[in-house]
């Protein structure tokens, strides 16, 4: 993540939590916790998170179960690992949409691009939405899914620092920037419980309000 020197505002500080899982470093357990996460993409796709059970897992991995719980210890590490997963693939999407804009204008076009790029990831894989609404479900796991749009909204809130000419209440901007980012994850879940052509409109009306909200906050405008 890119960041310059200045201070960070306290709502976007990271607040990283130690990870839930083991993370192998031998090259045969790390292809043995690709097995298991593939084998839990898999049954959460076919049956939603009911069917997202350790035996299950493991029977669908062809591992010993106990050979599961040694990276596993339970099911929310797994569902946090899978969630872990995903969100660098969709952090990817949005710091290559944030880096290297030369311009308010051009960060602006790059930014409206975020949520049509991740509703489409998402929504073209089952397993992800069943993902996401696990950790929305499960309370031990929701701080998660906080955390991941305090670093989105960091990097969103040093894109639109970096840009000359822009002068604008930090504090402000930053509230700004992780409300954005936080209600996207909720508009993106909201979509993807309508029909495509129903959801694609609700994240057009996302980017026209961010748009808008922005707008103002650049204008140095209250209300």
């Amino acid at each position: 993540m890119f960041m310059s020197n200045r201070a960070i505002p306290p709502l976007l500080a990271p607040r990283e939590s130690e990870p839930l899982w083991i993370e192998p470093s031998q090259a045969r357990s790390r292809a043995r916790v690709e097995r298991i996460l593939a084998a839990a993409r898999e049954l959460l796709g076919e049956h939603g998170l009911v069917g997202l059970t350790m035996d299950a897992v493991a029977r669908r991995a062809d591992i010993p179960i106990g050979s599961l719980y040694q990276f596993f210890p339970d099911r929310n590490a797994l569902i946090a690992r899978l969630f872990h997963a995903q969100l660098m693939a969709t952090d990817a999407l949005v710091m290559e949409a944030l880096s290297g804009a030369r311009s308010m204008a051009e960060l602006r076009k790059n930014i409206a691009t975020l949520p049509r790029a991740l509703y489409r990831y998402i929504a073209d894989a089952p397993a992800l939405v069943e993902i996401w609404r696990a950790v929305q479900s499960i309370r031990a796991l929701r701080h998660l899914d906080t955390d991941d749009s305090r670093r989105m909204g960091l990097a969103l809130f040093e894109a639109i620092r970096g840009q000359k000419g822009v002068s604008v209440d930090e504090a402000r901007l930053a509230r700004a920037c992780f409300l954005v980012c936080d209600l996207l994850g909720a508009v993106v879940q909201a979509a993807l419980e309508q029909d495509p052509a129903e959801g694609w409109e609700l994240v057009e009306e996302w980017v026209l309000m961010a748009e808008s909200y922005f707008d103002r906050i650049l204008a140095n405008r209250d209300s």
